[in-house]
């Protein structure tokens, strides 16, 4: 009888610890982590740094142009994310958020590399994938003058210009189009909206009392122009993922004769304005997009040949003036720059510079495929 209630005992307290330990592996198997996409991982490096350097604003970047790195690894060991093992598996990674002091704020980019399985794109990274040196594509330019093969060396100022009738250079962004129109020397991207502002309904550059000429010609001042409000005022409500992306605009304001010389595409730049965040297209950057080798100066209708930039349509405004006076500006005209009062009424096409931090997703910059980014 005894041996029986002993039995009895025993088996009870195989019994319970059987359920333990089948409870045990439910719970365990609960609190496995899924296996998150690399984007997901991406993601979470950049979750886990901006709530890091909100506890610990001393780790931000004080300067513009600092940037500071933080590694997977020292994020895991904050507390602030997993191992990216436990994220993804057993595929060997390595990740980083960096973090960069731009205008007033801080922009946050992630990065992974996985080796042979995955690694982070960008989008600057995929188009210098395929330079040219003939024919519409991206083009290096190296001082401000186009070379064609030509190597750069670490003094050198380059940046790529894409150029020709049909260079593949279309972004979408929150749903609208934009042309690329250069990578800079920092690869930040300029982009040029493909569409008008106010559906190519024409607003004057300025029309202000201008005393030298004693009419309301406007003046060719651009920080008090008319159209500088239009363009602050396009900037308040443009989509959140391109005032996300967007960088301060160094516009280069200088006046440009009609009949100079087309050889120095730095030539405006002698004046800048460095305030907002949206402007317009300067005269270099129009003629600087053709592969005509007729186009010699301003002047020339040979510009506007094999030259996306001519086929946008409609008329609109540029950045600079002819010089010579203080109511004149100059505006492209069909495939001509032409000049005229401020006061005149022409479209308006923004131009923004966006982060080199946008990453590339797919396509292939053509209109029915455009490059498309996160």
């Amino acid at each position: 009888m005894v041996k029986k209630r002993l039995l009895y005992f025993t088996g009870a307290i195989i019994l319970v610890v059987v359920v333990i330990v089948i409870f045990l592996m439910i719970s365990n198997d609960n609190k496995k982590i899924e296996v998150l996409t690399y984007v997901q991982v991406e993601h979470k490096i950049k979750e886990a740094a901006i709530l890091y350097t909100s506890v610990k604003p001393s780790l931000l970047p004080n300067t513009k142009g600092e940037v500071v790195v933080l590694t997977a690894n020292d994020l895991a060991s904050a507390g602030y994310m997993l191992s990216l093992n436990e994220y993804l598996g057993n595929i060997s990674c390595v990740g980083e958020a960096q973090i960069a002091l731009v205008g007033a704020s801080y922009t946050y980019t992630s990065i992974l590399d996985c080796g042979t399985n995955y690694k982070t794109l960008f989008l600057y990274e995929k188009l210098l994938e395929n330079i040219v040196v003939k024919g519409p594509g991206l083009y290096q330019m190296i001082d401000g003058k186009f070379t064609y093969g030509d190597f750069a060396n670490d003094s050198d100022s380059v940046k790529y210009i894409f150029r020709g009738e049909d260079p593949n250079n279309y972004l979408l962004m929150d749903g609208e189009y934009w042309r690329i129109v250069e990578v800079d020397s920092n690869y930040n991207l300029l982009l040029i909206k493909n569409s008008l502002l106010y559906n190519g309904t024409g607003r004057v550059w300025d029309d202000r009392y201008n005393k030298e000429v004693g009419y309301s010609f406007g003046i060719n001042e651009y920080s008090m122009s008319r159209i500088r409000d239009n363009l602050l005022s396009f900037y308040k409500y443009a989509g959140s993922f391109l005032k996300e992306s967007i960088l301060p605009l160094s516009m280069c304001i200088s006046s440009r004769g009609m009949n100079d010389s087309v050889s120095n595409f730095e030539f405006e730049c002698s004046k800048r304005f460095d305030e907002d965040y949206v402007g317009l297209l300067t005269v270099s950057q129009f003629i600087s997009a053709t592969v005509d080798k007729d186009c010699l100066n301003i002047s020339d209708i040979s510009c506007g040949n094999y030259n996306y930039l001519s086929s946008l349509g409609s008329s609109w405004w540029l950045l600079n003036s002819p010089g010579g006076n203080t109511c004149s500006m100059y505006y492209v005209n069909g495939n001509v720059i032409k000049s005229d009062i401020t006061s005149a009424s022409y479209a308006v096409r923004p131009v923004v510079l966006v982060s080199k931090s946008l990453k590339y997703v797919s396509g292939d910059g053509t209109i029915l495929n455009p490059y498309i980014v996160r």
